[in-house]
């Protein structure tokens, strides 16, 4: 049964792309309001743009914040000045405010583990698009209570190297819980509809699906109806920052 936090939270989301009205970047942040709320119907919830606002929200002052997907190349050695100054915010989160938790997806996941000492590169053979299955480690496992979770997809850059302070979640590098900093990070796109990642496919430019056939591109498509579990994902990270959840780390 979901847990359902009555009162606040007070919930930041940071946007790591500039300003758009693409109907994947509208429906994207429709989709984690809407998710939000199912776990904390009355949240406070205020958006920030990282390329474009001169500043990030001041992290005392939320009890969630959120770190979206992007586009910007984090594998490069050196990087925009907006990225440096998330990849600062990343680092002194902790120390601002110890008890705010942060939840990063795609670009979100590479950012923080970047930011604290760990490495991104590009993924060496496709692109990781469509609907995937992710396994678990012990961790995870007791976290999500499965084995294993479907999830959707879309990854030309991974982390590598993870930080030093990552404990795995799942395997491939692909979600990370960081105890000492209160923050969970994931690869995968939780809050990301069928319509959402068939409309991101559409709009890409090739960016994604410029090295796939036409049955490629077809079973890709395919995958976005598969059901996946990003409403239990999504509830269940809900769930640990709003403290009704305690993610213990597995020996």
């Amino acid at each position: 049964m979901m847990t359902v936090h009555t009162r606040g939270p007070n919930v930041a989301i940071i946007k790591n792309f500039g300003e758009s009205k693409a109907i994947w970047a509208v429906k994207m942040l429709e989709s984690f309001t809407s998710l939000i709320k199912v776990s904390a119907p009355e949240a406070n919830i205020e958006f920030f743009n990282a390329v474009t606002d001169l500043a990030l929200p001041c992290p005392n002052t939320y009890d969630i914040i959120f770190l979206t997907g992007g586009v910007y190349n984090l594998a490069l050695e050196k990087v925009d000045p907006w990225v440096e100054r998330e990849l600062d915010y990343i680092r002194a989160m902790h120390l601002k405010a110890p008890a705010t938790k942060v939840i990063g997806s795609c670009w979100g996941h590479q950012a923080i583990a970047r930011a604290l000492g760990g490495e991104v590169a590009f993924v060496t053979n496709k692109h990781v698009i469509g609907t995937k299955l992710e396994r678990l480690t012990a961790t995870g496992k007791r976290l999500f209570k499965a084995e294993t979770l479907k999830l959707p997809h879309f990854r030309m850059r991974r982390v590598a190297q993870p930080a030093p302070d990552a404990v795995a979640l799942a395997e491939d590098n692909s979600m990370f819980y960081y105890p000492s900093r209160n923050i969970v990070s994931l690869q995968a796109h939780p809050e990301f509809t069928s319509a959402i990642s068939r409309n991101v496919l559409d709009t890409d430019g090739g960016a994604f699906s410029g090295n796939m056939d036409e049955d490629e591109l077809a079973s890709t498509r395919a995958s976005f109806d598969l059901r996946h579990d990003g409403e239990k994902t999504f509830a269940t990270l809900m769930g640990w920052a709003l403290g009704c959840k305690e993610l213990k780390v597995t020996a």
